[in-house]
């Protein structure tokens, strides 16, 4: 940075500042093009980690939905002794009804 001196130029800092601020600028647009490109490169991680991330989702509800089946396949039969049981209920109501109005 050159001295406030009155014996040098006002061209000399003109030219100083003006050489300074194309530095400036050429450094700006370097970080700008270096921020575009990484902003890309980021972009295209996201995407592809979006897209694991939707394939693996789709991979566990598929799984998930084969372990359902594979449960039902591998389950035993439900037992039909509620309603069965239900049934002897009734009978043996109904005989021992009968039971008592006979015997009266």
């Amino acid at each position: 940075m050159p001295s406030l001196d009155n014996s040098e130029s006002s061209g000399e800092t003109l030219d100083f500042y003006k050489s300074h601020i194309r530095e400036l600028e050429a450094e700006l647009a370097d970080f700008q093009a270096s921020s575009r490109e990484l902003e890309q490169e980021l972009e295209k991680e996201l995407e592809a980690s979006e897209k694991q991330h939707r394939d693996l989702r789709n991979k566990n509800e598929a799984l998930r939905y084969e372990v359902d089946e594979w449960k039902v396949a591998i389950s035993p039969p439900p037992v039909v002794t509620a309603p069965i049981r239900g049934v002897q209920v009734r009978r043996r109501r109904r005989r021992l009804t009968r039971m008592f109005l006979d015997a009266e």
